[in-house]
């Protein structure tokens, strides 16, 4: 009979910055949404597994991670595009007889 062995989560070694802080590494944005009139985005944490996912203001990570931002943004923007396009299409169309 074997046994079933669980995967423990490794989480690298906290980096601590000058100001004493420790620092966290954005591997990327997953989602997007506005609470309270305000743009979130849903954070991976490198190294993290998706239970310790956040939501985080967009406009600090756009200032913090501009890179990582940026590349969600225009994905996000591309398949808001192609969406569009396959509702249009999908819809019946008209004809004058």
């Amino acid at each position: 009979m074997s046994k079933k062995r669980s995967k423990k989560e490794r989480h690298p070694s906290p980096i601590i910055g000058s100001d004493g802080e420790e620092q966290f590494f954005v591997e990327k944005i997953l989602d997007k949404d506005e609470v309270d009139g305000c743009w979130m985005y849903k954070i991976r944490w490198a190294g993290y597994s998706p239970t310790h996912d956040t939501w985080e203001e967009a406009e600090r990570m756009q200032g913090e991670v501009p890179e990582i931002a940026e590349e969600f943004e225009k994905k996000l923007a591309a398949r808001k595009r192609k969406s569009q396009t396959k509702s249009e299409s999908s819809q019946p169309r008209r004809f004058a007889l």
